[in-house]
């Protein structure tokens, strides 16, 4: 039985000539891994597709027991037209791409969370300069991934500790920990929405300091993010 569900495009590899093997975010089935093929050329409209944040709908089919499944089509569901084309847009999308890509498990299922990145993408296609929009997604993952950092209900949070996830008011003795400042972007950015966290005056400095204490955060959780490729990368063109 073929079905029909939107998915996000996350991450791809080729295979062989004329195939790859594609990681989508489904809305009906969650991650999963498909076999495309028809990438012949570097032109071809089916590899456009499959950059990562594409809002795509799939036909595909999905058998028990198995962790590469077959697409039968894919098509455009929404316009990403910027995110292709804007250097900047771009660096982002391979950068988060990569970072779901190393935290999703296979047939991981999240309807919410599927809304939400498919909410967020959209805003980032629209945005003039996504300033601060890979800061405020990374935020709002810990909630979606269960591990949203813990208030203190009895002292204000001056500290996150990114090993316990506990927001504090006395500093840690070890070196996993924001400081006052990113704290309080921490909790900024957790109780905006996408225009007003891009809106938000925050300093190249404090925004690549910030980027880093997210990352420990989930490399502490992740160990698959030991080494993200795209994130270097990611900030010398975003910073540029």
């Amino acid at each position: 039985m073929i079905l029909t569900s939107e998915a996000i495009a996350i991450h791809w590899v080729r295979y062989g000539d004329n195939a790859a093997v594609a990681h989508f975010f489904t809305r009906l089935h969650g991650y999963q891994s498909f076999m495309v093929r028809g990438l012949s050329t570097k032109r071809s409209s089916k590899r456009q597709l499959l950059q990562p944040l594409s809002l795509l709908e799939a036909d595909y089919r999905i058998q028990a027991q198995r962790d590469l499944q077959r697409v039968h089509a894919i098509r455009r569901a929404a316009v990403t037209g910027s995110i292709q084309t804007d250097i900047v847009k771009t660096s982002l999308a391979l950068f988060l791409g990569e970072f779901l890509y190393r935290t999703f498990e296979q047939h991981y299922t999240n309807g919410p969370l599927f809304d939400y990145l498919w909410q967020a993408i959209l805003h980032l296609e629209q945005a003039t300069y996504p300033a601060n929009l890979h800061l405020k997604i990374l935020v709002d993952l810990t909630r979606f991934y269960g591990i949203q950092p813990q208030e203190d209900p009895l002292h204000a949070a001056t500290y996150l500790d990114l090993e316990t996830g506990r927001f504090v008011a006395i500093r840690p003795g070890h070196p996993y920990h924001t400081s006052p400042e990113q704290t309080r972007l921490f909790q900024a950015l957790s109780g905006m929405n996408f225009a007003e966290a891009q809106a938000l005056n925050v300093s190249r400095q404090l925004r690549s300091e910030m980027l880093d204490r997210l990352i420990e955060y989930y490399q502490i959780r992740y160990p698959g993010l030991n080494k993200l490729n795209s994130r270097d990368v990611f900030e010398s063109i975003f910073d540029a």
